[in-house]
């Protein structure tokens, strides 16, 4: 068999002066949304077919069906310089005049946030086989953008003073919007909320004393978890309180480095004991700088009956950003 290499180039597009990068446009699209782009009859292939699957799989931990990506298909004489605009577009280039195969990657060429990835193959079947080769490295590129896209929007109001206070009690930095205000905070705990009419998105942090390895796996984090939610996050009638909901499906965990920090992280949905509330979460949990404390920061939404694929989103990316002070 044919082995692949993926290729990915980092094409930056340098400008001679800050004033020349201010006149970069600001990419285009809806949140989550892709633009593939392919001539005649390679949406017919089964490369293409594979591609699309892996842009809308569904997202695990969602108590609706909610895929990764909305996907629209353009052929490359439909695509003018209105839609060249969008945040994240991919080529998918089958043909045998391809002398270099894989997938590359440019950055901010006609707007800002922007990922554009060609998929380039001599042939539909070595093209299917990149493609679910690199899947990972596909998916990863394009939420990436949509980060870079929720960046630049919460450090233009940045939330200073929380920040600051984050900084204090846990030795972490992260982007945060200043829309979030502090509903409950001790030394080692902090409840943050942003609240509208119709939906709910928060963040809580918890840290306890590292004083042994086994701490650091998900069998405790679970249980520590669930006993700060018990004790932190009442529910909204007496006796009522926050928890784990495994109940529908069970927490997936994964084990991730970003940012140079090992993380166990959890994705599944929360409830309430004795109540009917409930949403999807995110947690990302790993020891301290100093190897002192363990700390988590808990992420979730509470938007009842409607889709929560983009405000998950906004969490995530707070999570992703996080790093030590």
């Amino acid at each position: 068999m044919k082995k692949y290499s993926v290729i990915i180039f980092l094409i930056s597009i340098l400008f001679i002066s800050c004033t020349e990068q201010s006149k970069m446009p600001v990419s285009i699209g809806n949140i989550n949304s892709v633009i593939v782009v392919v001539r005649d009859g390679v949406s017919k292939t089964q490369a293409a077919k594979t591609l699309d699957s892996i842009l809308t799989q569904e997202i695990y931990g969602m108590p609706q069906s909610e895929q990764l990506f909305d996907v629209s298909y353009v052929t490359e004489g439909n695509l003018n310089d209105l839609l060249k605009k969008n945040r994240n577009i991919i080529y998918l280039i089958i043909s045998d005049t391809v002398k270099k195969e894989g997938i590359f990657k440019s950055e901010d060429v006609f707007a800002a946030p922007q990922t554009i990835l060609f998929i380039r193959s001599s042939n539909p079947d070595s093209a299917q086989k990149l493609i679910q080769k690199s899947e990972k490295v596909i998916l990863q590129a394009l939420t990436n953008t949509e980060f870079r896209r929720i960046y630049g929007i919460m450090t233009k109001s940045p939330a200073i003073e929380l920040k600051k206070k984050i900084n204090q009690n846990f030795g972490i930095d992260l982007q945060l919007i200043n829309l979030f205000f502090e509903a409950k905070s001790t030394n080692d705990f902090m409840w943050l909320r942003l609240e509208t009419n119709d939906y709910s998105q928060a963040l809580i942090f918890m840290k306890e004393p590292f004083n042994a390895e086994n701490q650091f796996n998900p069998a405790h984090i679970r249980s520590w978890i669930d006993n700060t939610l018990k004790l932190q996050i009442p529910g909204q009638f007496e006796g009522t309180y926050m928890k784990i909901d495994d109940s529908v499906i069970k927490v997936k965990v994964d084990r991730v480095i970003i940012n140079d920090i090992e993380r166990i992280v959890f994705s599944g949905l929360w409830g309430v004991e004795g109540d009917f509330m409930g949403g999807p979460f995110r947690s990302h949990t790993f020891v301290s700088k100093d190897k002192s404390s363990l700390i988590t920061v808990y992420a979730y939404v509470y938007y009842p009956n409607e889709p929560k694929r983009d405000l998950m989103m906004d969490l995530e990316a707070i999570l992703h950003s996080i790093k030590y002070n």
